[in-house]
């Protein structure tokens, strides 16, 4: 069978189709469409045992066990949540507010796969990064992901959200997308998040536990001028406004993903 009668065939997106096709055939995308492919019938099967899990909505990045995040790859397994494009939007705040060869403190909290300390890292090499996760099978991932892209100025360490962090040791900016689904909202999402660990997705409160938390207590482990950035679901802005309003921030802001919603909300230390 060739690429053209299964591309014609396949239930699933195109686009997704060709990731699974790439990764059986251990091709690049390029090398699928400027080659006469024929598919033979052991590769076939396996394509067609990959579209099946597609099918039941599990995700392609979950499936392939990679994702690209910032323009670096990624190792991804259940034990994390997919890197997604929104959260890219930390990883250019603190590039857009830093220099190459600045030194400053930053932490992850939460890191899940290592995507946003990782693409930090790679262009902050004079930067002090810690990345934290409650979960031991999340910082193993995280661990993969920093040796994979070669960076050397993340240290990795368990704990839950700030509670091992000595309040005399200040971060320049403390980073994090924590958990922010309601229960009542998780019910509603595609299926395909439901394959993402619910630990990492759902939070107490409608959805503002640990976005208040944060906030709350994030500011005394800020260094003077320091930032907290936090992702959030696209109906929480205006809380999450409040909430650092009431704990005395300054400068707060909020920034737009490329749908125009309002994904990141930042306060900075006094």
């Amino acid at each position: 069978m060739n690429l053209r009668e299964i591309l014609a065939i396949s239930k699933i997106d195109k686009n997704e189709l060709i990731i699974l096709l790439c990764h059986v055939l251990n091709i690049s995308k390029e090398e699928l469409f400027t080659n006469d492919l024929e598919i033979d019938e052991c590769h076939y099967s396996k394509i067609n045992d990959l579209v099946k899990r597609r099918l039941a909505k599990e995700p392609v990045a979950y499936i392939v066990g990679k994702k690209q995040f910032y323009g670096y790859d990624f190792k991804v397994n259940k034990n994390a949540l997919v890197p997604r494009p929104e959260t890219e939007l930390i990883v250019d705040y603190v590039l857009d507010s830093t220099f190459h060869d600045d030194e400053f403190n930053l932490i992850d909290i939460g890191t899940g796969s290592g995507a946003i300390a990782v693409s930090i890292a790679k262009n902050r090499k004079k930067a002090n990064i810690f990345a934290s996760d409650i979960n031991l099978l999340s910082l193993n991932l995280a661990k993969k992901n920093i040796e994979l892209n070669g960076v050397k100025n993340i240290h990795l360490f368990k704990q839950d959200l700030l509670q091992s962090v000595s309040t005399f040791y200040k971060f320049d900016f403390i980073v994090c997308n924590p958990p922010y689904i309601s229960t009542t909202e998780y019910k509603n999402l595609e299926k395909d998040l439901h394959y993402e660990p619910k630990i990492s997705l759902i939070a107490p409160s409608k959805g503002y536990f640990y976005l208040k938390k944060l906030i709350y207590e994030g500011k005394k482990y800020l260094k003077s001028n320091g930032k907290l950035i936090l992702e959030h679901g696209h109906n929480q802005k205006g809380e999450c406004v409040n909430f650092f309003l009431k704990k005395g921030y300054n400068n707060i802001e909020t920034l737009l993903d490329l749908n125009k919603i309002s994904r990141v909300t930042l306060g900075q230390n006094s």
